[in-house]
């Protein structure tokens, strides 16, 4: 909302309200495009249709959160991934600044997309050993992610000294804005990561024990919980 809110100069709820349902519906467009050059024509509509059907994606659709958004901007970087490993040399470069911009984007959206750096940055180490892409399009790709997403985490670690504040602060000192917004924002993702899962017994005891059977589907949901708890 930070971001409608700089370029409309006043509050606007209709912004909020129709960004996750367009994400959302992005999002399956985007799924159905991955499906189709992954496993052909047939694919395309069974990936989009497995998407449509996870009901607490669906339930997010609704919401005024950033998760359709930030599954749309990371289900396109794959999408160009896959595009940039499979064209010529030639038709490579320009693949790999949409996928540094759309994963620019997904990080300058949420620390969710963080998680997928790792997969992201071991297939295209993989590929450069294997002579899959050059050199000069894995520079095209960090340069545009840095471009593009990395305004937050700077600020953060230059101000706050942790780049994900409020999180991992038992790794990264962080000097907060003050100590007790620090502490009650601590304590508040704690409690929601503990009841999400349990809501009668919100403690770490009954999160370990109710995480691994919780019935949401949503993928996001097991890594999203663990930050709160550092």
């Amino acid at each position: 909302g930070t971001y409608y809110y700089l370029f409309v100069g006043r509050v606007q709820d209709i912004f909020l309200r129709a960004e996750t349902p367009t994400m959302w519906l992005l999002s399956i467009l985007t799924t159905y495009l991955l499906g189709r050059e992954l496993g052909g024509k047939k694919v395309g509509p069974i990936a989009a249709f497995l998407v449509m059907v996870v009901p607490s994606y669906v339930s997010y659709a609704f919401q005024t959160t950033e998760e359709t958004t930030v599954t749309f901007f990371l289900a396109l970087s794959f999408l160009f991934l896959i595009l940039g490993l499979s064209k010529e040399n030639s038709a490579r470069s320009r693949y790999f600044i949409g996928l540094g911009i759309s994963f620019g984007a997904a990080c300058l959206t949420s620390y969710q997309a963080l998680y997928f750096a790792v997969p992201l940055l071991l297939t295209m180490a993989i590929e450069l050993r294997r002579k899959g892409i050059s050199g000069k399009d894995f520079l095209f790709f960090m340069a545009s992610v840095f471009l593009f997403g990395s305004s937050p985490y700077i600020r953060n670690l230059v101000v706050l000294h942790n780049p994900v504040y409020p999180f991992l602060s038992s790794i990264f000192p962080s000097l907060a804005l003050s100590s007790s917004l620090f502490s009650v924002t601590q304590e508040s993702w704690r409690f929601v990561a503990y009841s999400l899962v349990d809501p009668k017994n919100p403690s770490l005891f009954g999160f370990l024990v109710h995480l691994p059977t919780y019935e949401s589907l949503y993928p996001l949901n097991f890594t999203l919980l663990l930050p709160a708890l550092l």
